[in-house]
């Protein structure tokens, strides 16, 4: 079983293969920072993990 603090600040697509290889339910949920004519730029990285009736939810933005 993973530790959900070892998953923060991880790129998504790493996240997410180690969840597969665990054989761990997981869902993905992007968050945007809203910022008005500034396009954004950066590597999709989790920033929340929280469970979800024994479910794995990753949260990530591009930072």
């Amino acid at each position: 079983m993973l530790n959900s603090e070892r998953l923060l600040g991880m790129e998504i697509e790493n996240a997410a293969a180690l969840l597969k290889i665990e054989g761990l339910d997981f869902s993905l949920n992007e968050t945007i920072a809203e910022r008005p004519g500034q396009e954004l730029s950066g590597k999709k990285t989790v920033i929340r993990v929280r469970e979800i009736s024994g479910k794995t939810e990753l949260t990530y933005c591009k930072i």
